[in-house]
């Protein structure tokens, strides 16, 4: 099993590693927490946090079209299913 995913923007890979405890943590608020249009973003911020090369998900240059392939290779590879809605609370 690889431990890190590649994703790219504007012509630059990038190698994020598989989440740790804590940031699987963080997701789980970040799908608690924030507006659907903002849980992609919020995603991979969580995942750029460990990137190589280094990089600040905000002065990155994307194509909405990279952006959701990010999201979506980021959420399958540390074991999400993207595009699925929220359980419904059983309190």
């Amino acid at each position: 099993m690889s431990d890190i995913v590649k994703v790219t923007f504007s012509g630059v890979e990038y190698a994020l590693p598989r989440f740790k405890v804590r940031q699987m943590r963080r997701i789980g608020h970040v799908y608690a927490e924030s507006k659907p249009a903002d849980i992609g973003y919020d995603v991979l911020a969580v995942a750029f946090q460990r990137a190589d090369p280094p990089a600040d998900i905000e002065d990155l240059e994307a194509t909405p079209d990279e952006i959701r392939k990010a999201i979506e290779a980021v959420l399958t590879f540390n074991g999400f299913r993207p595009g699925e809605p929220k359980p419904e609370s059983t309190t």
